[in-house]
């Protein structure tokens, strides 16, 4: 059986004699021509089941074997592939994605090919395009209808759900670099250092990166960061009123209004990250408003005609730029301060006391009335129905008649026949 990399329309016996030893082109061009096919395919079929665009000579030749056979014409096929530009190397695409670039690096100073090292890094560029086709896919796939900037989102986010489309960082890395040299989306950096990503929402313009955006990005992770906490304190205060009914149960009310004293500090911590959220969501807002302001005014100051009567149906001017950054630096400052006051919850906080008192009564009240409602008298004793077990679900068994048992008219019939 064939491995799952060879391509189809290959025998074994083809296969074998493609594994041989590659005899240079001027000997035998019709071989040389077909073994390169073959590896080529198999290359291209490996790297893409594998959703890897990261190559090398060494990691080929232990992942292309068939059975006990090595591949032979291995490294002549990663030269022929690095001469036709099928594959570069990182130095390669970091100098400039030209022809013209990547031919000066093929060659050495004194004009001859460069030798393709056993030990180089590879970029399979195939294998590239077929992942950023993918990963602008599954961008497309993530956007929420309620969301109003959809083509910001954060690098490591990304990368996190493209992990069944790109399976290592490297190939994410260099899939996004190739799709920001096309034009497709751009890269910046929020305002604490993280990388984010903008994909390009209109294709006759080019994608920027605004500070708008980075703003954006800087609102949703830290809405991201209350949510995670909202949804703790949650679960943290019905967990602690589970502990203070238990405690009433004990007549522990010493307990029970120490569990009830934490719940209410949670539930005032709880309250202010709600609101909290309710305020980053309308800052989202906002700047998505704000946004759509400096882009118009953003393409007037290019001197787009067409941009010019837009910004004229909105009653904009270019000095308006300068009002739309002010609000997204005054959005920011408030966003500050919020984080700031979340900043500030570990201080101790007062608990009003008869809010508490009245929470226990409640919990009492609760606990007896659940305990009247389990009690009956039956014959002047109190029992407790609580104790007892739960009424089976399914149904009795109904008992059917023995087959081997004789009915009352059989056993009456042979008594006769006996007298």
């Amino acid at each position: 059986m064939l491995p799952p990399f060879i391509p189809p329309g290959y025998d074994e016996d083809e296969v074998d004699s493609l594994y041989s030893y590659l005899k240079p082109k001027e000997v035998d061009a019709t071989q040389y021509e077909r073994k390169i096919e073959f590896f080529s395919k198999c290359i291209d079929h490996y790297l893409q089941s594998a959703k890897s665009v990261m190559v090398s000579y060494y990691d080929l030749e232990v992942k292309l074997q068939n059975g006990d056979r090595v591949p032979a014409p291995l490294y002549g096929t990663l030269t022929e592939l690095y001469r036709k530009g099928t594959i570069k190397t990182p130095a390669d695409i970091e100098k400039g994605s030209s022809w013209l670039a990547w031919g000066a690096s093929w060659l050495n100073p004194f004009g001859a090919a460069k030798e393709v090292q056993k030990n180089d890094q590879f970029v399979h560029i195939p294998t590239l395009k077929i992942l950023g086709k993918e990963l602008v896919k599954l961008h497309k796939s993530l956007i929420n209808e309620d969301d109003d900037h959809p083509e910001v989102i954060g690098f490591n986010d990304f990368q996190q759900a493209a992990r069944s489309v790109v399976a290592d960082a490297a190939s994410f890395k260099y899939a996004i670099e190739d799709l920001e040299r096309e034009g497709i989306l751009t890269t910046g950096t929020s305002q604490n250092g993280e990388r984010v990503i903008k994909f390009r929402t209109d294709a006759k313009a080019p994608v920027q990166f605004t500070s708008v955006d980075a703003s954006v990005h800087e609102l949703r992770r830290q809405m991201k960061k209350l949510k995670f906490e909202i949804s703790k304190m949650e679960q943290k205060e019905e967990a602690l009123k589970a502990s203070a009914k238990a405690a009433v149960q004990q007549n522990n009310k010493s307990l029970a209004l120490q569990h009830l004293r934490r719940k209410k500090q949670i539930d005032k911590e709880l309250e202010m990250r709600e609101n909290a959220y309710d305020k980053l969501r309308g800052m989202l807002d906002n700047l998505y408003q704000m946004k759509q302001s400096k882009e118009v005014v953003d393409a007037y100051k290019l001197g787009n005609k067409a941009f010019k009567a837009t910004l004229e149906e909105h009653g904009l001017n270019p000095d308006d730029v300068d009002q739309t950054i002010e609000d997204v630096r005054s959005t920011m400052d408030d966003f500050n301060e919020i984080n700031d006051l979340l900043g500030a919850r570990d201080g101790p906080s007062s608990v009003d006391e008869a809010d508490l008192e009245a929470e226990f009564s409640a919990i009492v009240a609760e606990e007896k009335l659940a305990e009247r409602n389990n009690r009956v008298i039956v014959n002047k004793n109190i029992i407790d129905l609580g104790g007892l077990p739960e009424i089976p679900s399914d149904h009795l068994p109904i008992a059917t008649p023995s087959k081997t048992t004789d009915s009352l008219e059989e056993r009456m019939r042979r008594l006769r026949e006996a007298a």
